[in-house]
């Protein structure tokens, strides 16, 4: 069942137009946490690509997943470890 949700603001059609995403659909996404991380974790993070970088201290993850459920469990998972995520990012797929 696909839900419809409004976004309101100066700029509502150009984000309705560019996030044609549901709950279901497999999708990129870049996920920014505090603290490090390093490439072993990648296979417990969906198989996401785990860089760090030692100058803020922060590790950034990317890579496909499934759907928003997949997306959920690797945001449960940064926090149960207990790492601040920063922001979550849809990278629409440029192909």
């Amino acid at each position: 069942m696909a839900v419809q949700h409004t976004i309101d603001g100066p700029d509502s059609s150009i984000l309705a137009a560019s996030f044609d995403l549901t709950m279901d659909d497999p999708a990129i996404y870049r996920i920014r946490v505090r603290g490090k991380l390093n490439d072993s974790w990648s296979e417990k993070l969906g198989g996401l690509r785990v860089e760090t970088s030692n100058e803020t201290a922060m590790t950034v993850l990317t890579g496909p997943l499934p759907d928003q459920a997949a997306l959920s469990g690797i945001l449960n998972t940064l926090y149960n470890l207990q790492f601040p995520v920063i922001s979550v990012e849809y990278l629409p797929d440029s192909s």
